[in-house]
């Protein structure tokens, strides 16, 4: 059965959208089906896909969920973009920023995206959704479509204002729309564990959450290998795959693969 996983935090530069490709691509090198959505306007996922100029698509995830939200019998597969890495995406531009302003006044606007991935999951093992950092109608209908959420946490400042509110956006839409919806951990992202910052953020995340939810062992290390993938259009497995960034991200994987 296909498992559908958003990778979101309310607060923006945690390491997000590298995060959901190179665990995406990570996962496809396992011998997993995957596809990737990009579920925000920005396009970064896009981007670091391999996507010049995304604003030059004429099929994106905005018009996908619009002729899915109308009952319009186009194949919502027929914007689906292959990355040479072997995952499958689903690009988006800002044609999406204007969609989520007007979902509001769609009928069943919170599960639009819902109706989407279900057109989609019988022919994927993992379907990942990069969200966009703010709670909005985009981000609602992204818990609404998912298994379980998997929430990267920046060490490099004290976030747990920002977890909490990832944390309190999860529980409503698992009480209103997705009783289903998991909370499948929390990551660190940019670790420098030289530093007593990086240190003290672990330890008062740690203490803050162990035994509610799930901490992954494996962090993220800060590498500048990561960001020049990203650039580059492709994962860290390939810029530099015996880097310290690549094997946290193999591992990073495994953890995920190992998920009940």
């Amino acid at each position: 059965m296909c498992k559908v996983i958003a990778v979101s935090c309310s607060k923006g530069g945690v390491g997000k959208t590298t995060s959901a490709v190179n665990i995406g691509i990570g996962l496809a090198y396992s011998g997993r089906r995957v596809l990737l959505l990009d579920v925000d306007g920005q396009g970064d996922l896009s981007k670091s896909l391999g996507v010049e100029d995304p604003e030059t698509l004429d099929y994106t995830i905005a018009r996908a969920m619009v002729a899915v939200a109308n009952g319009d019998d186009a194949d919502p597969r027929e914007g689906i973009l292959t990355h040479d890495e072997g995952v499958d995406f689903l690009p988006a531009n800002s044609r999406l920023s204007v969609l989520d302003k007007d979902l509001g006044s769609i009928p069943g606007s919170d599960t639009v995206l819902k109706d989407l991935v279900e057109c989609l999951k019988d022919d994927y093992d993992y379907i990942l959704l990069d969200s966009k950092p703010a709670h909005v109608a985009l981000s609602v209908n992204v818990l609404a479509a998912s298994d379980y959420v998997l929430i990267p946490v920046l060490s490099e400042y004290l976030p747990g204002t920002d977890i909490e509110q990832t944390v309190m956006g999860i529980r409503l839409v698992q009480r209103r729309l997705n009783k289903k919806l998991k909370i499948g951990g929390i990551f660190f992202t940019m670790v420098d564990d030289r530093t007593l910052l990086s240190k003290e953020v672990e330890k008062q995340i740690r203490d803050a959450y162990i035994g509610n939810v799930r901490i992954f062992d494996t962090k993220i290390p800060r590498s500048v290998r990561v960001a020049e993938s990203a650039a580059l259009g492709e994962s860290i497995f390939r810029h530099d795959p015996n880097g310290k960034a690549a094997m946290a991200y193999a591992a990073l994987t495994r953890e995920v693969l190992n998920y009940e």
